[in-house]
């Protein structure tokens, strides 16, 4: 394998959204226990086993494996042909409870386990194996007992994972880490220490959260130890104070809070019937945009190419550095000082064009931006991939080369807008870009195609 799989870490990148969802990412310290009911054991003693008077687990004498709160003998279930390990202990099974006549295969038991759980493994082609549960069983694995934090494993499910691989699967579980500290995100470690686990079938991940119901979650994934090569994996919304993700392998998952419109008191002028008023208000809300000395925002103004730059990558939260005072470019006004930083960083991202004008770098900051080169800066702050080989569109207007990758991946991705004129297709490439337009387009960009985030272990 080029890289190993070190273990599978969830992200949460926090996003204070709603006032009682201020810090809302995991307490590290008690999230195995998330609202934990502290009760006695069931029961205090077991035959063929023995409990543990804090966890409550059951462990069972050799030859003996856990049955209802109950060590019964394991030559029974020889005839499956494949090991369980050791099993610590088990919940109500999902069916009533068989007689001493019923058949026991006919029966869905749920098992589980706390703590890492080693299987009996087949090796085939240099790839080891083993079968997790069968027709008549599923199982769950946790930290620790009485976790909400859970691998739910269902019926008929097998793994798969490199010739080394240790047989264990570990649980999930937080783990404190320095770079997600001052990140403020949280991390849970779950499956192998080493190597990647592929399932036949998907298993869930329960995650407990503190946030309303239908919330959405965007979880992104990497199937490397160093988060390489991160990839958008899907959308899910909280239920009942929990996530639920299906996966058919452990890996490196992040998962961050989707954005969404702030809804806030103050509002311009002349935006109400504006078709980007939403998108203007959540972009003043996040301090992207901000208002003429009359309260207006003049939404339908063309946007500078200046204006469009700084927009974007606030938007996108680009690292600038603030004490850049000076810039390449002649033709930034002296006053502009503030804008300095923007335009030095993205001519550093090669995100920018310029021009040589009478032997001097030209930036041209209050030229309007069109509608082509809105795109192009946008998808390339947002790392949007974008496929350079495209040569054509369903657009007729586009005649420059390099405008169709562009604009052929933000139509894919519904950014853009466009119209029906003479019953032909056209995205009227060379018009000026409106404030309103700008807004819109930066604002579908952050809510439904946020910058991927990283992190380093």
């Amino acid at each position: 394998m080029k890289k190993s799989l070190i273990f599978s870490v969830f992200v949460f990148l926090t996003s204070n959204i709603y006032a009682s969802e201020i810090n809302w990412s995991i307490n590290t310290n008690t999230i195995n226990n998330w609202i934990q009911i502290s009760l006695p054991c069931n029961i205090s003693s077991v035959l063929n086993g023995h409990v543990d008077s804090t966890t409550c687990a059951i462990t069972c004498n050799s030859s003996y494996a856990l049955s209802w709160n109950s060590c019964i003998n394991v030559i029974s279930w020889s005839s499956w042909g494949w090991g369980w390990g050791a099993l610590s202990r088990s919940t109500t099974n999902t069916s009533s409870e068989p007689s001493s006549s019923q058949d026991i295969s006919s029966v869905v038991w749920s098992l589980e386990k706390v703590g890492p759980v080693k299987f009996s493994c087949t090796t085939t082609w240099n790839i080891r194996s083993a079968q997790l549960t069968s027709e008549t069983w599923n199982l769950t694995i946790e930290s620790q007992y009485n976790s909400k934090l859970k691998l739910n494993i269902p019926s008929w499910v097998a793994v798969s994972s490199d010739l080394l691989w240790d047989w264990n699967i570990t649980p999930p579980m937080v783990i404190k880490n320095d770079n997600a500290n001052k990140n403020n995100l949280s991390l849970v470690m779950a499956g192998s220490e080493k190597y990647s686990l592929k399932f036949n079938k998907e298993i869930i991940i329960s995650i407990p959260l503190a946030l309303k119901d239908w919330t959405e979650i965007i979880i992104y994934h990497s199937d490397y130890s160093d988060l390489s090569d991160i990839q958008t994996h899907w959308v899910y919304k909280v239920k009942n104070w929990f996530i639920n993700i299906p996966t058919n392998h452990l890996s490196h998952f992040i998962l961050k809070k989707k954005i969404q419109n702030h809804v806030w008191d103050l509002s311009f002028n002349d935006t109400q019937d504006s078709f980007a008023n939403e998108d203007i208000n959540n972009l003043a809300y996040l301090w992207v945009v901000k208002w003429f000395s009359d309260w207006t925002f003049k939404p339908n103004n063309s946007t500078t190419r200046a204006e469009f730059l700084a927009m974007t990558m606030k938007a996108m939260n680009i690292t600038v550095d603030n004490w850049i005072t000076l810039t390449s470019f002649t033709d930034i006004p002296s006053e502009w000082v503030w804008m300095n930083k923007y335009i030095q960083k993205a001519k550093e991202m090669w995100v920018i064009n310029w021009q040589i004008i009478d032997w001097k770098l030209s930036f041209r900051p209050n030229d309007s931006i069109t509608r082509a080169e809105s795109i192009s800066i946008l998808l390339n702050l947002a790392n949007i991939p974008v496929d350079k080989t495209v040569s054509s569109t369903n657009f007729i207007d586009i005649e420059n080369k390099w405008m169709n990758p562009y604009v052929f991946k933000a139509q894919t991705l519904w950014i853009i807008n466009w119209q029906i004129i003479d019953w032909q297709l056209k995205f009227r490439p060379n018009d000026p870009i409106t404030r309103a337009e700008s807004s819109r387009i930066i604002n579908k960009v952050l809510i439904d195609y946020p910058i991927i985030p990283t992190i380093s272990l």
